[in-house]
């Protein structure tokens, strides 16, 4: 039975340990940023050649902005559909409930009015 609660922790601190890498990482390579112009995270270089201006291509972080709003969007659905199962369930026990009690006293009704009681 222990194990069993042990592997339910564990599959709901799996994707808090992930985020937290994720962030890690993010904040590695942002302290490093001078020595990693392909993350992003350090001095967007504009050269002007001609009165053209050169941008740099995409980065990691670019890449990545476009994966946040996609991520969290998901993430958000996934959350709000299961609050909703779980209200629902809850909505349907206290149906169930009050299901059984009114049957409950009308049986008690009955046999109080048919024994004189």
């Amino acid at each position: 039975m222990k194990h069993r609660k042990n592997w339910k922790l564990s599959k709901k601190l799996l994707p808090l340990f992930l985020i937290l890498l994720g962030l890690m990482i993010i904040v590695a390579l942002a302290q490093i940023d001078y020595g990693c112009d392909w993350t992003g995270f350090g001095r967007c270089v504009v050269t002007v050649q001609n009165n053209e201006e050169i941008r740099p291509a995409k980065s990691l972080w670019d890449w990545m902005n476009l994966l946040i709003v996609p991520t969290l969007l998901a993430v958000g659905a996934i959350l709000y559909n299961r609050i909703e199962k779980q209200n629902e369930q809850r909505r349907a026990e206290d149906h169930l409930q009050e299901t059984v009690l009114s049957a409950y006293l009308d049986r008690i009704a009955t046999y109080l009015l048919n024994n004189k009681l």
